[in-house]
């Protein structure tokens, strides 16, 4: 369900910036994604290991806010619902 202050931000915010805000997250969790799977890939950490030293994936920390993520062609999208 996601939170009520962050749809109130994101419906405050004029058309232009939430479209670059959105292009700005979506770049961060393509980011966290890649430094994720490099870890993994290189044989330093374990999937389990990864979650317990990294923590949560970002897209996973901004679903309450009402940020969804999808992918299309290959690249991150962010969306607010």
């Amino acid at each position: 369900m996601p939170c009520a202050p962050g749809i109130a931000l994101a419906q405050s915010l004029p058309v232009p910036e939430q479209g670059q805000i959105l292009a700005e997250i979506a770049a961060l969790i393509q980011r966290d994604l890649t430094f994720r799977d490099q870890a993994i890939n290189s044989g330093k950490l374990t999937l389990a290991q990864e979650l317990f030293v990294l923590g949560r994936p970002l897209f996973i920390v901004l679903r309450p806010l009402g940020i969804e993520i999808s992918m299309a062609g290959g690249k991150v999208c962010a969306d607010y619902r």
